[in-house]
């Protein structure tokens, strides 16, 4: 057991695990390349932070997923869709 063992950081979704695994799994529950294009934009901030806050925490996975709920004229995902949005992220937290 290390010194920092019980200071874990907060689990996060990286850009590099965004990338290679989430947009794969997006794609494997039928989400279409543009649909993953999309998430990706509204992920994006949380994705390209700098230093320690890179990635996407647990809290920022539920804006994301609240942003797609909130701008439905944005986008042509359906209810189910972002469900699995929703699942698929915080699978990979």
């Amino acid at each position: 057991m290390g010194l920092f063992s019980t200071f874990s950081a907060p689990k996060s979704v990286s850009p590099t695990e965004f990338h290679n695994k989430v947009r794969t799994a997006l794609r494997d529950k039928g989400l279409s390349e543009r649909d993953v294009d999309h998430v990706t934009q509204v992920a994006r901030l949380g994705l390209d932070e700098t230093g320690s806050h890179r990635g996407l925490d647990r809290h920022e996975v539920d804006q994301t997923v609240q942003v797609l709920r909130d701008n439905r004229d944005a986008h042509s995902l359906s209810d189910h869709q972002i469900d699995a949005v929703d699942e698929v992220l915080k699978h990979h937290l």
